[in-house]
């Protein structure tokens, strides 16, 4: 798989302006922001309304045979990713703190979504999407 084919899709400005307008009270409006600063793979997320952000990550890519592994090196998570019809689809599958921690991403050259939920030990989900994955585009 060629890392560089897939930073090529992701190293975008991505919003979900088109889900949060069709649907304002299931998703919040945000951005999500991936670029590569000094030889880093870095990511922020803010919410539109008022533009601070709440979530910067430090990345890291690796190419390992058919997949890549992209781990978020502030808390150790690696997503796999491999490639699909569509574009790349990632997975996450893991425990922190007693809470499982999934995640779906599907990734393409016009579109990101990304599903994510902690689950406890009840299967309740103490956190994330409930009603579905959040949909970005490039931001226009």
């Amino acid at each position: 798989m060629n890392q560089n084919d897939f930073l090529d899709c992701l190293i975008h400005n991505w919003d979900n302006r088109s889900q949060a307008q069709s649907h304002p009270n299931l998703y919040t409006y945000c951005h999500y922001d991936w670029c590569v600063e000094d030889g880093i793979l870095k990511s922020k997320q803010w919410y539109h309304w008022h533009g601070e952000v709440y979530r910067e990550r430090r990345n890291r890519l690796t190419a390992k045979d058919d997949r890549i592994i992209l781990t978020i090196l502030d808390n150790g998570i690696d997503v796999t990713f491999k490639e699909g019809e569509h574009g790349y689809i990632g997975e996450v599958d893991t425990y922190i703190n007693g809470i499982k921690v999934l995640s779906s991403i599907t990734l393409n050259e016009e579109k990101y979504t990304s599903f994510d939920r902690g689950i406890d030990s009840h299967g309740k989900i103490v956190w994330g999407d409930v009603e579905g994955p959040f949909i970005f585009h490039h931001t226009l």
